[in-house]
């Protein structure tokens, strides 16, 4: 199928699903999102809906949680910022629908779909996830940048799970630097000792993320 470049479902539950990242180069023909910025905003007033701001200021990192007001949004820089909006499936009939184009997986592991809109160089910083995630870019540009092994150490204080020491020029870390336009999509699972990663935005940026829940790995 198209969603996956090609493989079958079986095929990337045996290859990819939980094993190692797969980046899909156009995975939705024609896919023009399913919320433009202003909708994003305006969900993201609303105090029932999951929102929050992620910046870095200074080389400090900073979280918002929301409700977001357009007068904090008028507040922020151009650059260096990210605003990430949770469970558009149950808001949005397209990203209901886009969720259920990924029937194709045990429907107790799907969770909801969030969507991000980022200023130039935001992001959420390098991170593992401890979820599987599928990520669906829309407009704009981000760099991806995705380790096998790292140093899991966070930083100190830090509002986020942000690893203190996740450099993509370092050979031994065997990473993948994606480099995405819109519409392309990339999957991988993060978990602890597993593919962390470091996206980037190098415009402005919306994409989807589909959380798909599996156990959590720990020790």
């Amino acid at each position: 199928m198209q969603l996956l470049g090609g493989l079958t479902a079986k095929q990337f539950l045996s290859q990819f699903w939980q094993r190692k990242p797969l980046l899909i180069r156009n995975a939705i023909s024609d896919f023009k999102g399913v919320v433009q910025a202003s909708e994003l905003f305006a969900l993201a007033e609303r105090p029932d809906i999951e929102s929050r701001i992620v910046r870095r200021d200074r080389g400090t990192w900073k979280v918002h949680e929301g409700p977001i007001s357009r007068a904090q949004l008028g507040r922020l820089p151009r650059s260096d910022w990210t605003i990430l909006v949770q469970g558009l499936n149950l808001e949005v009939p397209e990203a209901d629908a886009l969720l259920r184009m990924f029937g194709f997986l045990p429907h107790a592991r799907l969770d909801d779909v969030m969507v991000s809109y980022a200023r130039p160089g935001g992001g959420v910083g390098p991170h593992f996830d401890s979820y599987d995630v599928f990520l669906l870019q829309g407009e704009g540009r981000r760099r991806w940048s995705i380790a096998r092994r790292y140093d899991p150490a966070l930083h100190p204080g830090a509002p986020l799970r942000i690893l203190r020491r996740f450099e993509g020029s370092q050979p031994q870390h065997e990473l993948a630097d994606w480099r995405l336009l819109g519409f392309d999509a990339e999957r991988s699972r993060r978990l602890q000792r597993h593919f962390p990663a470091d996206p980037v935005s190098a415009a402005v940026l919306i994409a989807l993320n589909i959380k798909l829940i599996f156990d959590v790995v720990t020790g």
